[in-house]
């Protein structure tokens, strides 16, 4: 059986970097619109009412917000336990970012 130590910080950066991520993929265009343009490669269209419409099983997932979430949440806990020091400073800017977005979401915009 592995024993698998973790700190509270690092449990915190993770989890608010799953979430920064899958609110990206979920519903944010990006720079250049790199994630709308996934959004659209995986199978997620939208009818003439802006609503989103899932075309094959993975568009599904990223049509629920919480379902992606759980395959974001697997990526990056096993991207950091293959390559911790490589991505880690990748994941540090992105819970950053959650932060921000949530304090926006709690506070507003002005």
């Amino acid at each position: 059986m592995m024993n698998i130590s973790i700190d509270t910080l690092t449990i915190v950066i993770l989890g608010l970097s799953t979430y920064r991520l899958t609110k990206l993929l979920f519903n944010e265009a990006g720079p250049f619109d790199i994630f709308g343009k996934l959004r659209l490669i995986v199978g997620v269209a939208y009818d003439e009412h802006s609503n989103r419409i899932a075309k094959n099983p993975v568009a599904e997932i990223f049509n629920c917000p919480h379902c992606l979430g759980v395959w974001v949440g697997f990526a990056i806990w096993g991207s950091y336990y293959l390559w911790t020091p490589l991505l880690f400073w990748l994941y540090i800017p992105l819970a950053l970012s959650a932060i921000s977005s949530l304090l926006f979401l709690r506070f507003g915009h002005g």
